[in-house]
C-alpha cells in the first residue's frame, strides 16, 4: 500500500522497491550497443546519441523509428531525451518484434543490461504505465508513478478499448501489470550502476567478458542462457 492506515505516511520509491522485491532495471540492446555504453560511460537517451561522436562506430538504435518525434505525439516533455527501461523483465513483445524485424542476422546480437534499482530514486525519473508511445499511458514521477505500474488494470490504446492488462493472484509483486510499462530515465544512466549482463549463449558470454575486461568492469557478472530474453508476458 502507498498509505498506511495508522500514520497516513506515504511510501517512498525506495520503500516500494524494497517491498516489491524489485532487484533489476533492465534494458536490451545489441552487443555493439554495450560497447558504446561502456565507451561513453553511460546508457544514453536517443536524443543524446547523435551528440556522442565517439560512438559513431558502434551506434545502433534498437528501433529505426522514433515515434516520440512524430507530430502527433505528446510533447509536454522531450521523451526522446529519456532512456526507456523496464522493471525486472524486458518487454518480451517488443523484443520479439525487434529480433524478427531489425537485427535478425549478421554480427550483431542481443544482450540485456541490468542496473541497480537505486536509479529509480533519482531526480526526474518518470514511470509510464504501458508503452510510452501508447495514447492511454499515464506518466508520473515519484512513488505515485512507480506504484501506478502495479495497478489492478492498465489500459493501453484508446483505439483498442478491450486491450487491457490485468494483474492476477499469480503475478509476482516485482512485475508490472503491463509488460510494456516503462521506466523513463532522463538523458543518461551512468554505467557505474550496471550490475549484470545477460547473454544468450556461452560464446556471447566470452565476448562480453573480453569487452568488460577491456573497460575495466571485471566485477560485473555475466549470465548466459535464453531464459532472461523470454521475459514474463502480461495478459
Amino acid at each position: 500500500m502507498i498509505v498506511t492506515s495508522q500514520t497516513n505516511t506515504k511510501l517512498s520509491v525506495a520503500d516500494i522497491v524494497e517491498s516489491r522485491n524489485i532487484t533489476e532495471v533492465v534494458h536490451f540492446t545489441s552487443n555493439f550497443g554495450l560497447v558504446g555504453c561502456l565507451n561513453s560511460g553511460n546508457l544514453l537517451s536517443r536524443r543524446q546519441l547523435p551528440q556522442e561522436q565517439t560512438l559513431k562506430h558502434v551506434l545502433e538504435q534498437t528501433s529505426p523509428v522514433i515515434f516520440e518525434d512524430q507530430d502527433w505525439f505528446d510533447k509536454k516533455k522531450d521523451w526522446v531525451d529519456y532512456v526507456n527501461m523496464s522493471l525486472s523483465e524486458i518487454n518480451s513483445s517488443y523484443f520479439r518484434f525487434a529480433n524478427e524485424k531489425w537485427h535478425p542476422t549478421g554480427d550483431r546480437y542481443w544482450i540485456i543490461m541490468s542496473f541497480d534499482p537505486k536509479i529509480l530514486t533519482h531526480d526526474d525519473v518518470h514511470f509510464s504505465t504501458t508503452n510510452n508511445v501508447y495514447d492511454m499511458t499515464v506518466r508520473t514521477p515519484g512513488a505515485d508513478g512507480l506504484e501506478a505500474l502495479f495497478a489492478p488494470t492498465v489500459r493501453r490504446k484508446s483505439s483498442s478499448p478491450n486491450w487491457v492488462a490485468r494483474r492476477s493472484a499469480s503475478t509476482p509483486s516485482s512485475l508490472t501489470t503491463c509488460e510494456q510499462a516503462e521506466v523513463l530515465y532522463p538523458r543518461a544512466v551512468s554505467m557505474e550502476y550496471l550490475r549484470t549482463v545477460y547473454v544468450q549463449c556461452d560464446d556471447h558470454a566470452d565476448w562480453a567478458k573480453m569487452v568488460l575486461n577491456r573497460y575495466k568492469r571485471q566485477g560485473v557478472p555475466i549470465i548466459a542462457g535464453p531464459a532472461k530474453f523470454q521475459g514474463r508476458p502480461s495478459r
